[in-house]
Parts: structure tokens; C-alpha cells; sequence
């Protein structure tokens, strides 16, 4: 059975126009949509006459013309079996946005980072909070809310007014990247904040694709707790032959150089001339810095750092240190957390407050230039040092 249809909208472009039967309904003035088949239409040479009836035999259904003066003409007759009966918004009349793996974090979605499927958004009226419709996202990690009951993730025609979307049921491991509001022109920026949501907006039903977009950033692991013996040894462990010998053994022997291309990759400024060296020269650096007359601050840094390889089990050659009394663990003594005390302000950081040894080491490199420490966290840098060292000492 075939069934005449009637104009109901208008489009700015080919190939967004949506027809429908005699149950056509009056449309605001900015609504465009694109049909189920598609219909070749061209711009009208002139105004169309808003009475015209595109093949519609039903006199009743005149009313329902748009009257505008950006309306098309046929390219052709059309009549589709009224089975295939349905309208969706193609621009106008919806809003949406993506969920992206944002894999450096910077809240910005690039080249190559790719959607989220099954994050729950759901859209709330911002006046009294009320939870309007749910949409999830596709396999491409956009979303849509849109006219379209047929449509499962679509229950509903957005209206004009203030509405503000929330986005749950993340992957497992994941939060929000840090949040860009207003978003930059000419990019898509993750505008959802801390909680969950972005900020509310007024749909107009003008088409904006850039107010409502997550990012997520894989969540790092939680701090193993506190340094525990077994974690870490004092600088006198890695003078002697045993310290030595094992610095010597990591990932294969001798020669190897992953020990001291993880130390130049990490921490730059203080270790970057060990990138590619043997462990061999890494073992006499170490003697080195001990041999300093007074504070052996770059000493203390350093055994704190090869604590650090020695107890991963993915950096130090698996379970090698275990025979020298060192606990060994996936994230080793890097998870493990250290209260700097009264020396954090020295660094950078918040006195009085545990960080990982992964971050402490951090603090050092970046209170580094040229290879050489600050004069001002010199002294802070070996007392905290000194003191992870000590806390985790080998038994």
C-alpha cells in the first residue's frame, strides 16, 4: 500500500528532509529531517508556495505545509509503503556528544582516541533537576537525544529549555578527564566536571555538539600503603658487594642496559647520563655518590630509585631481589606511600602529607637542573630520602 505524504520541514542541505502521512504534525520553524530513503532534493529556484501539496490527496492535510521561505521542491514523485513510516531529527531538533578514551589525559579528544560504548547519559531539566530521558552511548561512543520513539536510545523530542547531562556506568578503571568549560572553537574538549556532570545549557534548538563531552582517563592504582621492611634498603646495603652484585644482575647480567635507560627515561635531569649504560656503570655511579663527603643526598635519591626496579615485578627481572630479602610486587616500592613531614613545602609539595615514593622521585627530578639539585631542597630531599630508605630497610 502506498501512502501520500506532505512537507513537514525544511533543510539547509541535500538530503535532510522527512516526510510523513496524513498524521504530519506542525514543526518549529528551525526543525530539519532526513528521510528513511533518500529522496534527492535540490534548492528552489524560487519561493515555494506554502500552500502546495507535494502529491498529498488529502485536502486536510494543507495546514500542515511549513510556511518558510527556505522550502524545496521534488526532484522527483515520492510515495514510500507506509510501513517504513518514521521520523528521526537529523540537526536541529537533538543535542549530543561523545565519550572518548582520553589517553594522554589532557581533557582534549585527538587523532586516534577512540569511544566508549555503554556509558548511561542521561539528561536532567536544570530548573528542579528532573530526570528527563536516558541515552547510551554507541559503539562509536556518541550519544543522541532526539525525536524518535522507535528509537530505543531516543525516547524523547528535546524542547527548548535548560537541561544538563550526567554520565554513568563508566568502564571499570576509568574517571573523567580534567574538565575544559567553555570548550575551545574548533575541538572537542571533555566539558563533564568532577561529579559526573557537564554544566547546564539551553537548547534552542540550535545544533551544538560541543557542550556535552567525556573524556576518560584510566584511573591510576590505589597507593599500596606505607613502606613496610622488605621495601627499600639504606645506601650502606648498596655499597656493599650484596647491593653491588645485585644492581649487577638485573635483567640478565652485567651488561644489561634496562636499569639505566628506565632511570634516564624517568628521571632525566638526575640520571640522564646513565640512558643505554650497562649496569655495570650504573653499580659504580651509585659508589660514587656514596663517596661524597657529607650529606649523600644524590646516594639516598638514587637507593630509593633502585629499590623501586628492584621490587617490581615487571622492571627488575621478576623475583631476583626476593633472594636478597626485598618484597616484590606489580607496582613495587613506587605504590608504597611516605609522609614527607615538615620537608614537603622545600619540594613542592604539602607538608605533612604521604606521597608515593614513585612521586617523591618525581619531586626530586623536577627539583633538579643541569644535573644538580636545588640548594633549597637539598637538604629536604635527604632527609626524606634517608628516611624511606630507613623505613623499608631489608631484614
Amino acid at each position: 500500500m502506498q501512502t501520500p505524504y506532505v512537507f513537514v520541514g525544511f533543510v539547509k542541505r541535500d538530503l535532510l528532509v522527512n516526510f510523513q502521512a496524513t498524521s504530519a504534525r506542525r514543526l518549529g520553524r528551525r526543525s530539519r529531517y532526513r528521510p528513511v530513503k533518500k529522496q534527492r532534493l535540490r534548492w528552489g529556484k524560487r519561493w515555494i508556495n506554502t500552500k502546495q501539496r507535494f502529491g498529498c490527496k488529502s485536502s486536510k492535510n494543507k495546514e500542515w505545509v511549513m510556511k518558510t521561505k527556505k522550502l524545496f521542491r521534488w526532484a522527483g514523485a515520492f510515495t514510500v509503503a507506509a510501513s517504513t513510516l518514521w521520523a528521526v531529527s537529523a540537526s536541529a531538533n537533538h543535542f549530543r556528544g561523545v565519550v572518548w578514551i582520553d589517553s594522554n589525559c589532557n581533557g582534549i579528544m585527538e587523532a586516534g582516541e577512540l569511544g566508549v560504548p555503554g556509558v548511561v547519559v542521561e539528561a536532567h531539566n536544570c530548573s528542579d533537576g528532573t530526570l528527563v530521558a536516558t541515552a547510551t552511548t554507541a559503539a562509536d561512543g556518541t550519544f543522541i537525544f532526539y525525536e524518535g520513539v522507535n528509537i530505543p536510545t531516543a525516547p524523547f523530542a528535546p524542547k527548548p529549555g535548560p537541561y544538563q547531562l550526567c554520565f554513568k556506568n563508566l568502564p571499570a578503571g576509568f574517571s573523567f578527564s580534567p574538565q575544559i568549560y567553555p570548550p575551545v572553537a574548533g575541538q572537542i574538549d571533555s566539558t563533564v566536571g568532577p561529579d559526573g556532570c557537564a554544566p547546564c545549557f539551553t537548547f534552542d534548538f540550535y545544533d551544538d555538539n560541543t557542550l556535552n563531552n567525556a573524556g576518560l582517563c584510566q584511573s591510576p592504582p590505589p597507593p599500596a600503603g606505607p613502606l613496610s621492611p622488605g621495601d627499600t634498603a639504606t645506601i650502606g646495603f648498596w655499597h656493599n658487594k650484596n647491593g653491588q652484585a645485585l644492581i649487577k644482575s638485573f635483567n640478565g647480567g652485567p651488561t644489561a642496559t634496562m636499569l639505566g635507560t628506565w632511570l634516564a627515561n624517568n628521571y632525566g635531569c638526575l640520571f640522564g647520563n646513565l640512558s643505554g649504560q650497562p649496569n655495570t656503570v650504573v653499580a659504580a655511579q651509585f659508589l660514587t655518590y656514596f663517596g661524597v663527603t657529607g650529606e649523600k643526598t644524590y646516594a639516598q635519591i638514587m637507593a630509593g630509585a633502585l629499590a623501586s626496579y628492584a621490587t617490581s615485578s615487571t622492571l627488575g627481572g621478576g623475583s631476583i631481589a626476593s633472594g636478597y630479602g626485598f618484597a616484590i610486587s606489580p607496582g613495587g616500592t613506587g605504590d608504597k606511600t611516605y609522609d614527607v613531614g615538615s620537608d614537603g613545602a622545600a619540594i613542592g609539595l604539602m607538608n605533612n602529607t604521604s606521597y608515593t615514593v614513585a612521586q617523591l622521585l618525581s619531586a626530586a627530578n623536577a627539583n633538579c637542573s643541569g644535573g644538580l639539585i636545588n640548594p633549597g631542597a637539598f637538604d629536604a630531599l635527604n632527609n626524606i630520602f634517608d628516611g624511606i630508605n630507613s623505613s623499608g630497610d631489608i631484614k
